[in-house]
């Protein structure tokens, strides 16, 4: 009697861990795996960013207008250390510096730079070329090996418990309209391609 009680009870166990799997790896599949066909490659950026990899784009500097779906605010130097993500949250930063009029100066870069290394769920990405010497100095960037004085995007991301620098994903010869596409493609690809992400 023991014995068949145990292996009903085994049975049960057995039924309802399938139901669940069959119940749940849909939901699982179209949450993470699934890209849509009918939708563009920007259309499905957006849709990560806002379902999969939810993520605030901050900017310091002027904002540069993204999907009205994504979630955008704007901050000053001074503030970047307020920036909190929760554990499923992600912050793209943004120094919008392509017209030279965003001044940061040593103490805020060195914080923008500490922000970064400290927290996973962030990146940041610099449009211009007028700071990279504070920059460097500060430690956003470990040298000018493969950049030239047209490139005008740095970024600083986490990739496989590493800083990286991702430079070239705009130049000066680019189109500033396709500026909202490359920065929601670039957070995509480097949170897809990240286990900060997992």
């Amino acid at each position: 009697m023991k014995k068949t009680s145990n292996v009903i009870i085994k049975a049960l166990i057995i039924a309802i861990i399938l139901i669940a799997v069959l119940f749940l790896a849909p939901r699982i599949y179209y949450a993470f795996f699934y890209v849509d066909d009918s939708l563009s490659s920007e259309d499905n950026d957006v849709k990560l960013l806002t379902e999969t990899y939810p993520t605030t784009f901050y900017f310091i500097g002027d904002t540069i207008a993204l999907n009205d779906t994504i979630k955008v605010q704007n901050i000053t130097a001074d503030e970047v250390g307020d920036i909190t993500t929760a554990k499923k949250e992600w912050a793209m930063l943004v120094i919008n510096d392509l017209n030279d009029d965003t001044p940061i100066d040593e103490d805020q870069w060195k914080n923008i730079v500490d922000t970064v290394q400290n927290n996973t769920h962030i990146n940041c990405m610099y449009l211009g070329n007028s700071d990279w010497d504070v920059m460097e100095k500060q430690g956003y960037f470990s040298g000018r090996s493969g950049m030239n004085d047209n490139m005008l995007s740095m970024g600083m991301i986490h990739h496989d418990g590493k800083i990286i620098n991702t430079l070239g994903m705009f130049n000066e010869e680019d189109d500033e309209n396709n500026l909202p596409m490359l920065l929601c493609h670039e957070q995509v690809y480097d949170l897809k391609d990240s286990s900060s992400s997992k």
